[in-house]
């Protein structure tokens, strides 16, 4: 039981890390397969929470364009027309697919088992062996979409679209390194905007671990309940996730403005210019 406990812990602590929670959760559910790994028929943990379009615990670091295109607000700002919908949807079916594809064969060579006996030192260097590949993945995979989306929309729809993923991201966006790069950040502004960043995810992860609770009793049952089912135990997660937004929203706004204020007054300016006119995103909008 206490090893179970640990590999549950393992896999939580993975899906936690911004990026891999919402790909991972996509994944069909299928027969046969364990219950704690990534294999066939294996949960969908942690991260079932994270999918969606209302995005949970949302990584500014990494673009949100493809989430801001299934916003009736933004396709309506960006003058979307009914077949540039159908291609959009599919692009995003597509590169869904290719994202979970890849974040799924990269978990399932994880040897799970195999951590439970390294020090706490070694099992956190692997987790973030597992989070620097998979945030890697996640790169290419938005370099790409970018391409494709580049060809599918007009000049000035893809123009505005950079922008209004700039006001969604907020401040702390200029921890990406193409945001950096177009304000010349300093090596010292990048080292405190880092910071802030890394402020703001340990900020997110404990209010959403504290509104998780015992994850593991959704899944294997407690006190002589039955496990839920899977849409039992996403509707769980959901309602749980809610109860953690506000603590997360501050985290990002106490983060961003610190970030902010980091920035000389020309480079205030910059990224102004950078997100263009200002858009109001409609509430609970999809």
């Amino acid at each position: 039981m206490k090893r179970q406990s640990f590999l549950l812990t393992a896999v939580a602590a993975v899906m936690l890390l911004p990026g891999i929670g919402a790909p991972l959760a996509a994944q069909p559910p299928a027969s046969g397969g364990n219950q704690i790994g990534f294999g066939p028929g294996g949960p969908a943990p942690v991260g079932m929470w994270m999918g969606g379009r209302n995005n949970g615990m949302m990584d500014p670091t990494h673009s949100a364009a493809m989430l801001l295109l299934h916003r009736n607000d933004v396709r309506s700002e960006l003058l979307i027309s009914a077949q540039q919908r159908e291609q959009l949807d599919s692009l995003d079916t597509a590169v869904q697919k290719d994202l979970r594809d890849k974040m799924m064969t990269a978990m399932q060579s994880v040897d799970f088992q195999s951590m439970a006996g390294l020090s706490p030192d070694e099992r956190q260097a692997k987790l973030q062996e597992i989070r620097n590949q998979s945030l890697t993945i996640r790169q290419n995979n938005e370099t790409e979409t970018d391409k494709r989306l580049s060809k599918l929309l007009n000049a000035r729809q893809y123009a505005r679209l950079h922008e209004l993923d700039y006001q969604w991201r907020g401040p702390l966006a200029i921890v990406d390194k193409k945001v950096a790069d177009a304000l010349t950040l300093t090596p010292e502004q990048s080292t405190k905007a880092m910071a802030n960043y890394q402020a703001y995810t340990t900020a997110s992860s404990k209010a959403i671990q504290a509104a998780m609770g015992d994850v593991r009793a959704l899944f294997t049952g407690g006190n002589g309940a039955a496990p839920l089912s899977r849409e039992q135990v996403q509707k769980e997660m959901q309602k749980r996730m809610a109860s953690a937004q506000p603590a997360i929203e501050k985290a990002k706004k106490d983060a961003g403005d610190k970030t902010l204020e980091l920035l000389t007054p020309e480079q205030k300016t910059k990224w102004k210019e950078m997100q263009g006119r200002p858009f109001i995103f409609r509430t609970n909008d999809e």
